[in-house]
């Protein structure tokens, strides 16, 4: 090539504005793409904050985060199980348990955890609360890239609240919200909601009026986030759909939706996200009910699933201990690109598609080991390559790049 000629028909790639780079680059494979982050700091950066939150949207799912229990022991213990349908899509260090995250996972993280110090997980960011700090610190980290931001403390957060996470990866620039309520609903006062919003890094207060049917219930503590609205759910059987697009000073609005069939079940079932959607299921000895949230106002019955039919398909050492035990049957997830569903015993988790009806073993646990609170605390994880754009410091302002708290084992393959 001539020292006169250019490339790209004529213009210099340094040239081009940051949104044609993009459109050039997002029509390359996710592996490629990764691997074009070893060419330099510079390209690192760019492919970090501008084209992940577009790789996020097609991230592959790779497992299932859980806490189990060592009977003999009573310890609680955080582990990975990834999913045979991985096709390598992103670099390998993307994929959480080369990182060794099911173990190790908290290694990068600045005080000694425990499952129980997780608070939440929303499209691949855990949020953990300090257990031993008072006001509580509170931590966002991202397993995929081993990094974290710690909240600024609020001298407020003395009592064990609950807290939620919203987050989405798609969002560009990265931004992400920490609504903290308490775990004891007044039957008289209303409800006082804590915002935590990453683009002004401070803390707010609002408050929320609620209906008189879910004074006095208490909070599930599980969440799901789904196009700008944060869904929770009451014991007194309605999930509250929160909208988190609002301004300091406007209130924050919400809507409560009955669960289906409500009557019909003694428990409040399982909810999580499928394809965009808000699903919901819950079971009784012989079937298994699932819905889909449509408009964030009504239920659509999706699918009606015969537990004999399902556990009959089964190797005949497992088929007796779960017709045994189909009280215990739960679903615990959701796969988040597909109708495949997650569901088991403590002991046992099941991948059962309900359009082709057939069912595998996700994956059996040894004895002496059972899956605690699966409902609520077992998590359907994706890649998320997003960086969190810098730590926080104590006065809620975004510190200098300098100050980038990245790890040096993210730079495997360091850029040159």
């Amino acid at each position: 090539m001539c020292s006169d000629e250019k490339p790209l028909g004529g213009f210099d790639w340094a040239e081009l504005p940051d949104d044609l780079k993009v459109e050039i680059l997002r029509r390359l494979h996710n592996k490629a793409l990764m691997r074009l982050k070893c060419v330099s700091k510079s390209w690192y950066f760019f492919i970090s904050y501008a084209c992940a939150p577009m790789i996020s949207r097609s991230a592959p799912f790779l497992g299932l985060f859980y806490t189990h229990k060592i009977c003999k022991f009573g310890w609680l213990s955080l582990d990975f199980f990834h999913t045979e349908e991985y096709s390598g899509e992103f670099h390998p260090r993307y994929r959480p348990e080369l990182l060794g995250i099911g173990k190790s996972y908290g290694a990068f993280l600045p005080f000694d955890h425990t499952p129980a110090d997780i608070q939440c997980y929303c499209n691949g960011l855990f949020l953990l609360a300090h257990a031993g700090s008072n006001p509580t610190q509170y931590i966002v980290c991202n397993p995929t890239t081993c990094e974290y931001i710690e909240l600024p403390v609020n001298p407020l957060h003395i009592y064990d609240d609950v807290t939620s996470l919203a987050f989405d990866p798609s969002d560009s620039p990265v931004s992400f919200k920490v609504l903290r309520r308490a775990a004891d609903v007044s039957l008289v006062h209303p409800l006082k909601l804590d915002v935590f919003t990453f683009g002004s890094g401070n803390w707010t207060t609002h408050v929320l009026v609620l209906d008189h049917m879910l004074l006095g219930f208490n909070w599930i503590d599980h969440s799901v986030y789904v196009n700008g609205i944060l869904y929770v759910m009451s014991l007194a059987k309605y999930l509250l759909g929160i909208n988190l697009h609002f301004t300091n000073k406007a209130n924050i609005t919400y809507r409560a939706i009955g669960l289906p069939d409500k009557e019909k079940f003694d428990d409040c079932g399982s909810f999580g996200t499928s394809r965009g959607y808000v699903v919901y299921s819950n079971s009784d000895q012989s079937k298994i009910l699932l819905w889909r949230l449509e408009h964030g106002a009504h239920w659509i019955l999706q699918h009606r699933v015969s537990i004999d039919e399902m556990v009959s398909q089964l190797p005949r050492g497992k088929l007796m201990p779960l017709r045994r035990n189909r009280g215990e049957i739960k679903v615990y997830g959701f796969h988040p690109k597909s109708e495949v569903i997650f569901l088991g015993t403590p002991r046992l988790v099941l991948n059962y598609n309900p359009n082709t009806k057939q069912v595998k073993t996700f994956f059996h646990l040894v004895p002496d080991r059972e899956i605690v609170n699966g409902q609520y605390k077992m998590y359907p994880s994706s890649c998320c390559p997003v960086i969190l754009n810098g730590v926080l410091s104590s006065s809620g302002n975004k510190t200098h790049s300098s100050r980038f708290r990245l790890y040096k084992f993210l730079y495997r393959y360091p850029p040159r």
